[in-house]
């Protein structure tokens, strides 16, 4: 009897030994990962849009990156460990709003009232007791905006510039953190017909790739 309560005992020793050494393997993968390279997390923005890269800030636990494209400058968050797009921020908009807002600023400044000669400093400043008030600091900030994504008609726009035909179907997907319209066309060739599928980033217009049905 006693020979068999040594024997589970032993048995249960070893596996217990085994599951200790399966846990120290599998913690020394993981803390064995090497996190993301700046460069690398630059390199993998590059790949997935065609800008320019304004700025790169690195943290603890993810890189913000700063590109500039066609319709405007966006902060892309990656993971440093397992190099996921975590978001993508708009943080100014493109030339044309820059341009109406500018114009709209210009009209504000015109409409302003000059003050009269008989009271240059205004009422406030009597209240003070004839000092001048110190203008209050304007706030220039704007706070950040979640990107906008291309209406579908946009998209096909797009889509058919690249390939003149009849849209099949149109498909929004999201893929590592971005979001991407899947539009397949379809034009005939020689009697024969062709059907492609179009890859567009739904925020940038940018086309990513063209796959053509065998």
């Amino acid at each position: 009897m006693d020979g068999a309560k040594k024997k589970k005992l032993g048995i249960g020793a070893v596996i217990l030994l085994v599951i200790m050494i399966a846990v120290w393997q599998i913690s020394n993968i993981m803390t064995s990962a090497e996190p993301l390279t700046a460069e690398e997390a630059t390199n993998k923005v590059k790949d997935l849009y065609s800008g320019e890269i304004v700025e790169v800030k690195e943290g603890k636990e993810l890189y913000l990156i700063t590109i500039e494209l066609e319709t405007g400058t966006y902060e892309i968050e990656i993971d440093r460990l397992t190099g996921d797009i975590g978001s993508m921020t708009r943080t100014t908009t493109d030339l044309a709003d820059k341009e109406q807002s500018n114009g709209k600023n210009s009209n504000q400044e015109d409409s302003q009232e000059t003050p009269s000669s008989e009271n240059p400093q205004g009422s406030d400043d009597q209240a003070n007791g004839g000092k001048q008030s110190e203008p209050k600091p304007e706030s220039s900030g704007k706070k950040p905006e979640a990107p906008k994504l291309l209406s579908e008609k946009e998209a096909i726009a797009i889509a058919l510039k690249e390939i003149n035909g009849e849209v099949e179907e149109v498909e929004l997907q999201t893929s590592d953190g971005i979001t991407y319209y899947l539009i397949e066309v379809e034009r005939e060739v020689n009697d024969e017909d062709e059907e492609a599928t179009i890859k567009i980033n739904a925020v940038t217009g940018e086309v990513k790739s063209i796959f053509w049905e065998e």
